[in-house]
């Protein structure tokens, strides 16, 4: 997520016009990791009921599937595919980091298992 603006903003940038000399919009970059966030956010939310092995591997192939698309989207610089990709990675990233941590929390013995973090 840190290297997403930097590697996004080529991807966005319009030809040069009078009022923005380089063309820069980096908004469409904080648009993306916004959309990014709120699904991973809303998946989250969503995958809480399932099995942490099932969000996980759910959480994977999302994950993936979203990353190509980001990919896909540097070649081709159309933001509706960046913003869905977006939110398919967030959904996989959401979905992967809740069944993680809760692979890692059945683990956890005793007191330890009473943290509120789920």
């Amino acid at each position: 997520m840190s290297v997403t603006p930097s590697q996004l903003c080529p991807a966005v940038r319009p030809p040069p016009r009078s009022g923005n000399p380089d063309g820069a919009r980096p908004w469409l970059v904080g648009l993306a990791v916004a959309v990014l966030m709120a699904a991973a956010a809303a998946a989250i939310l969503v995958l809480r009921r399932y099995s942490a092995s099932s969000a996980l591997i759910a959480g994977e192939g999302a994950l993936v599937a979203g990353l190509l698309g980001v990919l896909a989207d540097a070649n081709v610089a159309s933001l509706s595919l960046l913003l869905a990709s977006s939110a398919l990675a967030g959904i996989g990233f959401g979905a992967a980091y809740l069944g993680a941590l809760g692979s890692i929390a059945s683990l956890a013995e005793g007191d330890q298992a009473d943290l509120p973090f789920l």
